[in-house]
């Protein structure tokens, strides 16, 4: 990688990796070395989370493709959450959802549902060492119909399939806890944990975060 040419983002747009793939067969230990010191860069680095979960996946039987991906972040559908307190990130995450979803609102919605657990620990934890009780928590949500459903307590029938498991999201709206509002998706920063996007979005995100590159701190 000594001579490599830089790479201004983490993963190309698109880009499906894939295990039914015939391609020439890598070493399964150099992979697995080259994979472990970037997840341990996820503590620090949220912008890795999500490049580094697809290319972890293939770590059994990878395949050159899966190497090359791996090399792009070297150079340099998921779920994916990011809170931020006093305009720092504090806690992440970018993992593949428990099931799969039907739709784009229901993609979004079982997205923000995995990530209410840890926000409402996250609101006890701060109001425990602070001694106040904080306002509800903002919730940044790209899509209108997910934030209907998380306020609405009726059942629809083209819903059940996902009211009951993901119910805990809207008791903790209707206690208060929680305040969905909606964003544009071109600043959701948690987009950057779910996908591969492009150099300029990816930067812009990547400075929402808080993270500079070395040159800008000089």
């Amino acid at each position: 990688m000594e001579n490599c040419n830089i790479a201004l983002s983490l993963a190309e747009p698109r880009l499906q990796l894939t295990k039914s793939i015939e391609e020439e067969d890598v070493d399964p230990t150099f992979y697995r070395k080259l994979i472990g010191p970037l997840r341990y860069l996820c503590n620090t680095r949220p912008d890795l989370a999500y490049s580094v979960g697809i290319v972890s996946r293939f770590m059994e039987k990878p395949k050159s493709s899966h190497l090359i991906a791996v090399k792009k972040i070297l150079r340099k559908s998921t779920a994916g959450y990011m809170f931020f307190n006093g305009g720092a990130p504090i806690s992440w995450c970018s993992k593949k959802e428990p099931i799969v979803a039907l739709s784009s609102y229901e993609d979004e919605y079982i997205a923000v549902s995995l990530s209410t657990c840890q926000v409402i620990w996250l609101k006890n934890l701060i109001e425990e060492i602070s001694q106040d009780k904080c306002e509800a928590v903002t919730l940044k949500i790209d899509n209108v119909s997910a934030i209907n459903l998380a306020k609405n307590p009726i059942a629809h029938g083209r819903r059940k399939h996902i009211e009951l498991r993901f119910q805990y999201l809207r008791e903790q709206v209707n206690n208060g806890n929680l305040a969905p509002i909606h964003c544009r998706s071109e600043e959701q920063v948690a987009d950057l944990l779910t996908k591969a996007v492009t150099v300029q979005v990816f930067e812009k995100l990547r400075s929402e975060m808080g993270i500079e590159t070395a040159d800008n701190m000089n």
